[in-house]
């Protein structure tokens, strides 16, 4: 069976996912394949078929990351206010819907942010959402855009920290709100 069958993506899917949860909640280094293979339930030798170690399974699970978080396109015709309370919607979105990916990144960032893959993702992921923050904030008239823009970045960083370590005490709608009201 070649690895584009839809029974090989289901496997490989639950390997990721099976990825994300024990990272999530042991670290990378805590995790052992053996692990991995029984939380997906498939043998240590297919999940060796599908990742030839930790190492690639890690970069396959960025990768498929990389895809979840991109931003979606707000609907074009919007004005810069609607795309940047989309843009908070989207952010809101996330953090409130997959916490896991959270726990994931935060320990990620210190114990392996060392790896050129990781940083880049996570620099990319930034510079993008800051350069179109900056640009939408510049369009609604806002003042140094680009380091509100960056401010605005780093409280978002440091919410997702927060919601790594406690979900509970992440007051995401309540900071979107006074962003909301702060810039609109």
């Amino acid at each position: 069976m070649n690895s584009t069958t839809p029974s090989a993506d289901n496997k490989r899917a639950r390997i990721l996912e099976a990825a994300l949860e024990l990272f999530s909640a042991n670290g990378y280094h805590g995790t052992s394949m053996q692990q991995l293979a029984a939380a997906a339930g498939v043998s240590k030798g297919l999940l060796f078929h599908h990742f030839t170690d930790k190492a690639q399974l890690l970069a396959a699970l960025i990768d498929d990351l990389h895809r979840q978080l991109a931003p979606e396109v707000p609907p074009s015709g919007q004005s810069p206010r609607e795309a940047f309370v989309h843009m908070m919607d989207q952010v809101v979105a996330h953090l409130t819907q997959a916490p896991e990916l959270a726990k994931l990144l935060v320990p990620l960032a210190i114990h392996i942010g060392d790896t050129s893959e990781f940083r880049a993702l996570m620099t990319q992921k930034m510079q993008g959402i800051q350069g179109y923050l900056a640009q939408l904030l510049a369009e609604m008239g806002v003042t140094n855009p680009e380091t509100e823009a960056q401010s605005i970045a780093l409280m978002l960083d440091g919410l997702q920290l927060r919601m790594a370590i406690d979900p509970q005490y992440a007051p995401v709608n309540e900071i979107k709100s006074a962003l909301l009201a702060k810039y609109l």
